[in-house]
């Protein structure tokens, strides 16, 4: 039986921490023997992959790369634990894990990325870039979300093709399964004759929710009628409130915070936007497309390869108001586009980013290799 350690920095609300939910829920237990360590804290997910029956371990330290006492306490960590992979996922367990691995003789050390090396283009991303380009040389593979996210860091990070292997985001469609009936749900919300849009994003600068959130201010001023449901938290959300209040949109948006059962919120809309300005492949779009809303999103990361403009959604450029507001527009005076399930969404959801026995598949191959 393979001995696995999966690490993460914390295992909150988020599409990463959301795949490692349906992986372990799904995973063959009489095959693997899985516990999960959490660098900070369990999070949300983590407590729900507890009650799954699972070891979720979580060490309360500074996940900060740059605090080397956190490396060496996982390093400690990890001598206790008698372990075949070790597998990490985003940057920060990433960082620590490959080092600490590395000196624990781990055999097999596995490392997922999830869209944040999107965000090296500056020197302040210096760092973590640098750190790329070096610390993959520890890994046996590198698992990326998306082929479009395989071929950015092969180009950005000089790493070597034949490292890097694509497991395709997707969600368990059993997990998406309405409960309460969409009118109720609305009425619950105050929700009547306005557009109810929805936006499912932790609140980082990274998601844009200022340039929507400005747009739709522009929009109250000439007379539109809306809701904005928010789903998420993060240490913008206070800020946001705060802006909406000074735009006079208190009434207007509603921050829902993290939901659990997001498939009723995604029933209860009439649209989905997405204002990120990076992305890799997003669970949140897998899940408004499955749901059949018709989506704007920024033309970043793989949202081309989900959304053809005019047929199931709009592509606008990112951080722009303007763009995202001239596209609101235009959902607004052809509202009755919005009301009918985009079919051509559902379907291609169903043909290649439902939870399958091939994603499963993968996974079983390269920690047995």
């Amino acid at each position: 039986m393979k001995r696995i350690l999966f690490l993460h920095d914390t295992l909150g609300m988020g599409g990463a921490e959301q795949l490692r939910f349906t992986l372990l829920k799904n995973i063959d237990r009489a095959n693997y023997d899985v516990r999960i360590c959490c660098i900070s804290n369990r999070g949300v997910i983590g407590e729900a992959i507890k009650g799954l029956g699972f070891t979720v371990d979580e060490l309360g330290l500074d996940p900060n790369p740059k605090n080397i006492f956190t490396t060496l306490k996982i390093i400690k960590y990890l001598k206790s634990q008698k372990i075949d992979v070790l597998h990490t996922s985003l940057f920060n367990a990433n960082f620590h894990g490959r080092i600490a691995g590395s000196m624990c003789n781990i055999p097999r050390l596995i490392s997922e990325m999830h869209g944040q090396h999107y965000e090296f283009k500056n020197v302040k991303y210096l760092f973590h870039l640098l750190s790329e380009r070096l610390l993959y040389l520890m890994n046996d593979v590198i698992i990326c979300c998306s082929e479009n996210s395989r071929q950015y860091i092969i180009k950005r990070e000089a790493i070597p093709p034949s490292k890097i292997v694509t497991i395709t985001n997707c969600i368990d469609p059993s997990a998406y399964r309405v409960k309460e009936p969409r009118d109720s749900l609305r009425q619950k919300l105050g929700i009547s004759d306005e557009l109810a849009l929805i936006t499912v994003a932790s609140f980082w600068k990274m998601k844009g929710h200022i340039y929507l959130l400005r747009a739709l201010s522009e929009l109250k001023g000439l007379g539109y009628k809306f809701k904005w449901l928010c789903a998420g938290d993060g240490p913008l959300r206070e800020p946001m409130q705060k802006i909406c209040a000074k735009f006079k949109l208190t009434k207007d948006v509603i921050f829902l915070g993290r939901v659990s059962h997001i498939a009723d919120y995604l029933n209860a809309s009439d649209l989905f936007v997405l204002p990120s300005l990076s992305e890799a492949l997003s669970i949140a779009l897998i899940e408004a497309m499955y749901a059949g809303l018709f989506c704007i999103v920024t033309d970043v990361g793989s949202n081309r390869e989900l959304i053809e403009n005019n047929l199931n959604g709009l592509i606008v450029k990112p951080a722009s108001k303007e763009a995202l507001r001239k596209a609101l527009i235009f959902c607004f005076d052809n509202r009755q586009r919005l009301g009918r399930p985009v079919q051509d969404s559902k379907i291609r959801i169903e043909k290649k980013y439902l939870l399958t026995d091939d994603y499963l598949r993968k996974f079983y191959e390269i920690w047995q290799s």
